[in-house]
């Protein structure tokens, strides 16, 4: 068997009866200069992009993001500003407290960053909430003589 070879006739798309078959519209060819440029940025975007968020995802910043989101929503409601140290602060230890968190966890799940974020997130949250709930918990460790 021979190969035929193939017609440089536009495909016929059919309607209901093939009387009226049209031929298939092509795709545009962007003759527009602007249009060619923004086609052409977007392919270069899309990869540079995904690289972008590929290494954000490997790195501790979404557990700073967390932690910083949560000590802001804390001290928003009841700061002037007058110190800037009691918001900076705060965000910078436990940034710093993360970031080595989730290298040290990223080391010993054998370079996995979905469980070093889960772990680091979990760590973080906790040493976060233990502050504020300590006197909760003192409380309750105090001897009975002290609760008269």
């Amino acid at each position: 068997m021979t190969k035929q070879p193939r017609s440089t006739k536009p495909a016929v798309k059919a309607d209901e009866t093939t009387k009226n078959a049209q031929p298939e519209q092509a795709q545009p060819d962007h003759k527009n200069p602007l249009q060619r440029r923004l086609v052409h940025y977007k392919r270069l975007a899309a990869p540079i992009l995904r690289r972008a968020v590929k290494q954000a995802a490997n790195s501790p910043i979404p557990a700073i993001l967390l932690i910083a989101s949560v000590l802001f929503a804390r001290y928003m409601p009841n700061s002037d500003f007058s110190y800037p140290s009691e918001i900076f602060l705060p965000i910078t230890l436990f940034g710093l407290l993360s970031v080595a968190a989730f290298y040290i966890y990223r080391w010993s799940f054998r370079g996995k960053s979905g469980p070093a974020h889960v772990a680091t997130f979990l760590l973080i949250y906790s040493l976060y909430a233990f502050a504020y709930a300590f006197p909760y918990v003192q409380k309750w460790t105090k001897p009975y003589y002290h609760l008269r």
